[in-house]
């Protein structure tokens, strides 16, 4: 399996909440935090709104005010990486 279609698998796993529970018990949150966490590898801390948007550490009011404009009245999750 190459590159690329081991990211579509993973998208699609992203887009399909009854694959993530057999995916090593790692919640959908989890495996979108695990990618962001790739991309900027010196962010420890990720904030997830209810929408799936995902905010750096330095930019949690921004997260804030986004949770605040949905419909569903969530707080944002605060993920730390290691």
């Amino acid at each position: 399996m190459n590159e690329n279609e081991t990211q579509e698998q993973e998208k699609n796993t992203l887009d399909q909440p009854e694959k993530i529970e057999g995916k090593k018990g790692k919640t959908k949150v989890e495996l979108l935090v695990e990618r962001y966490a790739k991309a900027y590898p010196r962010e420890k801390v990720f904030h997830v709104t209810s929408d799936m948007q995902v905010f750096l550490s330095r930019d949690k009011n921004l997260a804030e005010l986004h949770q605040k404009s949905l419909e569903k009245d969530e707080k944002i999750q605060t993920i730390k990486v290691k």
